[in-house]
């Protein structure tokens, strides 16, 4: 490194750096060059190359996409994205299905092994302990002192490193977890976490509670019905709902919340007034059946009963749902797609981004001719075919 700094350091030293799959990694080449004193601030220009847009790969596929349907293109770059390397290995005298198990699921397919001799080169000696603590995150964001805990190890600055390398190389997220779907139920964990709430009644399918309740684990939640002990209800989509569940949500409510009455005599001893609070406001969601019930009908449901609002709703169009992307980028490099007017349009308008209009889903052509507020960035009719906005950058 030093013999490399005093060549640049020459008046018409030009230094050009890449990275190989196999040779140096990405976090070795920023450790050691461009954050090392004796070069940071010293690059003058750094490309990276962007996956292409829809329209290029469909270029790039020539014949073979012209002969593929909407569906079937779709299915083919959810897998390869808009890579070109990945693009060139498709076979066009090949299905969409034939390409993507050879690429995905032979021995020799490029992305068989791609993860492998990637995540080999990138951190070369060190791969198998940053792939130990990766497979550790996999379950959600940890602390370095919380994968040593899981390690059986003392903490140390190890496991701090392994998290920088890890997000240096684009494996996890800034906050030390995987880059992931953003998904109201981690809202919901952190207002529990902000309340300080140790007894929560969730109305929620199995899979949603066990999941949430490994994630509080570390805080001592209870999920379970206590008509004494709860502090909060939480409404989320339950595709497992009963009418005992929400039996015994309006009870609850009845018994801390409302005044003695006729219609509400059974008092709990715990007079403390619970909370109330729901995951998302979305009417119906889409099936191959058309629409189907979703949490909003829930919420009615339980206000014509007896006036139940949640003082909360963290999904959609709360802004409060894309707070970690915003801590990362700016608005203007941040666009929401989705297919509702009333949520999808809605949270990206409270955030301050763009919106990408689907006409896949709920909205439709003449939806958005009676629609008065700020129009979409984009509108995608069908994969052929998208409109801009006239002020939109395409």
């Amino acid at each position: 490194m030093k013999d490399l700094e005093a060549l640049w350091g020459r008046d018409h030293g030009v230094l050009v750096t890449c990275r190989g799959r196999r040779r140096i990694g990405k976090s070795t080449l920023i450790e050691n060059i461009l954050d090392s004193t004796g070069f940071v601030g010293r690059d003058s220009l750094d490309i990276e190359l962007k996956e292409l847009p829809p329209l290029q790969c469909q270029q790039m596929l020539g014949p073979a996409g012209e002969r593929m349907s909407v569906r079937e293109k779709i299915d083919l770059l959810s897998v390869v994205g808009g890579v070109p390397k990945y693009l060139e290995d498709v076979r066009p005298e090949l299905s969409v299905d034939e390409n993507v198990r050879r690429m995905c699921f032979m021995p020799r397919g490029i992305l068989f092994r791609e993860f492998d001799e990637t995540f080999n080169g990138v951190f070369g000696r060190k791969a198998r302990t940053r792939g130990r603590i990766l497979r550790m995150l996999m379950s959600g964001p940890k602390s370095a002192a919380e994968l040593a805990a899981l390690d059986g190890k003392t903490p140390n600055g190890n496991y701090a490193k392994a998290l920088k390398d890890l997000r240096i190389a684009g494996y996890v997220a800034g906050d030390g977890g995987l880059n992931q779907i953003l998904t109201p139920l981690i809202t919901l964990e952190a207002y529990i976490r902000e309340k300080g709430y140790r007894s929560v009644y969730l109305i929620a399918s199995e899979r949603v509670r066990a999941h949430m309740a490994g994630r509080l684990a570390d805080a001592g939640v209870s999920l379970e019905y206590d008509p004494e002990a709860n502090e909060l209800i939480a409404l989320t989509y339950d595709k497992e709902l009963t009418y005992d569940k929400l039996a015994k949500a309006t009870g609850l409510w009845n018994m801390r919340n409302c005044p003695p009455s006729p219609m509400c005599p059974v008092r709990t001893e715990n007079q403390t007034p619970v909370d109330f609070v729901a995951t998302h406001p979305d009417n119906c969601c889409p099936s191959e059946h058309g629409p189907i019930p979703d949490i909003g009908g829930m919420m009615k449901f339980l206000e014509t009963t007896n006036g139940m609002k949640p003082s909360h709703v963290f999904g959609k169009p709360s802004p409060t749902l894309l707070a970690p992307v915003l801590a990362q980028y700016a608005p203007e490099e941040i666009a929401v797609v989705g297919d509702r007017l009333y949520t999808d349009k809605a949270i990206a308008d409270n955030a301050g981004v763009d919106f990408v209009c689907v006409l896949s889903g709920e909205t439709t052509p003449e939806d958005l001719e009676n629609y008065r507020g700020k129009p979409p960035a984009i509108v995608v009719e069908t994969f052929d075919k998208v409109q801009y906005a006239r002020d939109a950058p395409r």
